[in-house]
């Protein structure tokens, strides 16, 4: 039997214990640079369990800064950058192993990518980005948004200034779409956060993003 065969039955064995342990999880696969998780992209409904650990043993509690699951479902159905729903939950495919289940990132926000415009020189000309000249390159697309390590220090240095948080967010890779120094990312809430980013890492996991809040 070689490694082929092996991969398939055992991603297909996880659906298989799913049939016992797990509910309805609906399938989503993004196409194109909008609305990540609409009926166009939805690909299959399947059932599906997830884990904290990869043992599923269902013992340990999901803590405030744990976004990693494991996906107990037929992982032959999906791929890297799906969206999994269920439970009231959203996930993206982070990985795809031979043996190991399919490790999972629980999304918290939902983001609009934005990139800023040159502006034009004139009379009260303004030399940083606006937002009302910012491109939007990316809606609608599921993110786990974590607190970062350290916050961003003011240059007036006042005793009661505070610093800037900083954040880090894991969403997908989104096709012909590369996140860059400087974009502007906006979450969900309805007073909406805005983050500038500062640094992006894409891997086979997808984006890894450092940004720090700022004034709307």
């Amino acid at each position: 039997m070689d490694i082929s065969t092996i991969r398939s039955k055992i991603r297909a064995g996880y659906g298989k214990a799913a049939l016992k342990l797990g509910e309805s999880c609906a399938i989503y696969r993004p196409a194109g640079t909008t609305a990540a998780i609409v009926s166009g992209n939805l690909i299959a409904t399947q059932l599906a369990a997830f884990d904290t650990k990869p043992t599923f043993s269902f013992v340990n509690p999901t803590n405030f800064k744990n976004r990693l699951f494991y996906a107990l479902t037929d992982a032959t159905s999906i791929e890297v950058g799906d969206y999994l729903v269920s439970g009231g939950q959203t996930y993206f495919v982070a990985t795809l192993d031979d043996i190991a289940p399919p490790m999972v990132v629980r999304c918290d926000r939902t983001l609009t990518i934005k990139r800023p415009q040159p502006g034009t020189p004139g009379y009260d000309y303004y030399g940083s980005n606006a937002a009302s000249s910012e491109e939007t390159i990316l809606t609608g697309w599921p993110a786990a948004v974590l607190t970062g390590t350290k916050g961003e220090g003011t240059i007036s240095k006042l005793p009661g200034d505070v610093r800037a948080p900083w954040v880090l967010l894991m969403m997908p890779a989104a096709a012909g779409v590369q996140i860059q120094f400087a974009d502007i990312l906006y979450d969900d809430l309805a007073t909406p956060s805005r983050y500038v980013v500062s640094n992006v890492i894409y891997s086979a996991l997808g984006a890894e993003i450092t940004a720090s809040q700022a004034l709307i």
